[in-house]
């Protein structure tokens, strides 16, 4: 077993030796078609033997697009052999021993950087990256992101369960991607862990996964190493609900459908409230007049300040999203009676105005003022 080690690559074989005096190992690959380990350092990767010898170095002279540590090395089915770090992504062709670089400058990768890889059973290479998860696509040279809101942040680690699931990490937890589905018809289902469903790591680690002979996924953490059993788990999706908790500091209740303003007030300030398995993570609200065409942008605050309510009865509509839990939106909707005086009400003044030449021969005009003869 080897280990990337700060003084270089730590080694056991029922003993622990260092193989190498290499400062800043940040990631280790076997190859096992070739029968060699890689190792990854900042600005270079280099290549061992099984005798520990070194093969080759692999750096900037040649060609390795890379400006910091390479983080992650893999080999795809082809032969190729993928370093991503945290300012790009690499395709090495040992036999050429060219390289094709893949990097926000020359706009071939859709994120910052790349920490992980993975090829699952389909043939796929898949890779974690600093702006979410992201796939290579054989047919068009190029790397593909999935566009999923939830997901967008760091993906720390990827593995597999056999051909059905993509399992991979957040700081927030570990998602599991039903990859039949996905290569199927595209589609994206995910399915979330936490401390609040069973998954009690904090923080999961970069390329930090490693598949056992039953099976078993072995994940690191800053508090904990995990070991995910394929078997046991059990999926489900999230209740959600949001709802109206009050109005211009009175509470409601849950089966309020209707509140009524005091005569002439036209503003109100409302609360909301949120519940789902994921609390107290974060929530984010957004409303809208059932009249407007567009949403409020999504906000944290739990409170909206309506204003210029129309005579009569409208709706406010309520929406809630919660970041890093897929699918689990919810809605709401309250009627708001509003009570305005005729002479308050938008138009009134304009209307008086049109029909005020028909007064000349009135003694008196609208506001019962006598009228000068």
């Amino acid at each position: 077993m080897y280990f990337p080690f700060n003084p270089g690559i730590l080694a056991y074989d029922g003993k622990f030796f260092k193989i190498n005096d290499r400062i800043g190992c940040l990631t280790t690959f076997y190859d096992s078609d070739r029968d060699l380990l890689w190792g990854g350092y900042r600005l270079f990767a280099e290549v061992y033997n099984k005798e520990h010898k070194l093969v080759r170095t692999i750096g900037q002279t040649e060609g390795l697009g890379l400006n910091g540590y390479v983080a992650t090395i893999g080999k795809d089915i082809n032969g190729y052999y993928w370093l991503g770090g945290f300012t790009g992504l690499c395709r090495y062709n040992w036999d050429s021993k060219k390289f094709e670089n893949y990097n926000r400058a020359n706009g071939r990768l859709p994120a910052d950087g790349v920490i992980s890889n993975f090829n699952t059973p389909d043939g796929r290479t898949w890779f974690g990256s600093t702006q979410g998860l992201l796939y290579y696509d054989a047919k068009t040279d190029s790397i593909r992101k999935i566009e999923r809101e939830e997901i967008s942040g760091t993906v720390n680690f990827v593995s597999a369960i056999d051909s059905t699931w993509l399992v991979f990490s957040q700081s927030t937890g570990i998602y599991l991607m039903d990859l039949k589905k996905f290569n199927r018809s595209g589609a994206i289902e995910l399915y979330f862990f936490n401390e609040n469903n069973g998954f009690l790591g904090i923080d999961p680690g970069q390329d930090g996964a490693m598949i056992d002979s039953n099976g078993n996924i072995w994940m690191t953490t800053s508090t904990e190493v995990v070991k995910l059993n394929p078997k046991k788990l059990k999926l489900q999706k999230y209740f959600s609900a949001v709802r109206f908790l009050g109005f211009n500091g009175e509470q409601l209740t849950y089966n309020d459908e209707m509140v009524e303003l005091p005569r002439n007030q036209r503003s109100a300030i409302f609360t909301f409230d949120a519940i789902c398995f994921n609390r107290p993570s974060p929530v984010q609200y957004s409303w809208k007049l059932s009249t407007d065409t567009v949403w409020s942008a999504w906000q944290m605050e739990n409170y909206a300040f309506v204003s210029n309510l129309t005579d009569g009865k409208s709706e406010i509509m309520l929406r809630v999203k919660f970041p890093g839990l897929p699918d689990t939106k919810a809605t709401s909707s309250l009627m708001v009676k509003v009570r305005v005086a005729v002479w308050k009400q938008p138009g009134f003044f304009p209307h008086c105005l049109v029909y005020l030449p028909c007064c000349q021969f009135w003694d008196l005009c609208c506001f019962c003022t006598p009228v000068p003869k």
